[in-house]
């Protein structure tokens, strides 16, 4: 087998869920005085860690500021966001195709680790995965790709595959292979610059590196 584990960003990569941050986001937002955002806007900030989001938004980095904000989204996110959000088509044929080749699949999100478990058990699909590795305030995804490395959860062989260039960074940090897919929020353009070693269109074209 060419890659040990596969390991996939959650969102823009296996799931959308843009409905449910858009609502969760301006919930916060209009908790804490400030204005709502659009749809469209909140969706060119889906990838990178909430909290750079929150203070690009309001344009603040006061960070007990934005920790509050961050804390009243994810409130809201976990008792009625997560499930405004949907699996991308072929996202579950490509779970199982890999897992009958005997693949090795994980998850290495910016989410906290409780409500990503949350989200993929809505989905039915949690026991596809090894592990589930979730971020926190402060935390970077190339930070805890290093955490795997370090409890022995991956080797250096495994590939991370994400829809932005903070999931392909996280991957170079570490040498790890990194795989960029299109149907997210990420452009085409966003993850050459980034030097992905891989982009693919579909889910089905994951199977391609096995």
């Amino acid at each position: 087998m060419k890659h040990s584990t596969y390991i996939f960003d959650l969102d823009g990569t296996l799931s959308n869920p843009l409905a449910g941050m858009a609502d969760s986001i301006n919930h916060a937002l209009r908790e804490h005085n400030h204005a709502e955002r659009s749809v469209e806007e909140i969706a060119t900030y889906i990838g990178p860690p909430l909290e750079g989001t929150l203070a690009n938004i309001i344009g603040n980095n006061d960070a007990n500021k934005i920790s509050e904000i961050v804390l009243c989204y994810r409130d809201h996110y976990r008792i009625a966001g997560y499930c405004n959000n949907h699996l991308y088509d072929g996202i579950i044929d490509m779970l199982d195709r890999l897992k009958q080749a005997g693949a090795p699949v994980g998850v290495c999100t910016s989410k906290p680790k409780n409500t990503a478990i949350m989200i993929l058990e809505h989905f039915g699909i949690v026991d596809r995965f090894e592990f589930v590795s979730g971020g926190d305030v402060g935390i970077k995804k190339g930070q805890q790709l290093k955490q795997l490395l370090a409890e022995g959860q991956i080797d250096n062989k495994a590939i991370m595959i994400g829809d932005r260039n903070v999931d392909i960074l996280a991957a170079q940090q570490n040498n790890l292979t990194s795989l960029g897919v299109v149907w997210g929020f990420g452009s085409p353009e966003e993850l050459s610059d980034a030097r992905a070693d891989h982009v693919i269109a579909a889910p089905a074209d994951v199977l391609g590196l096995l």
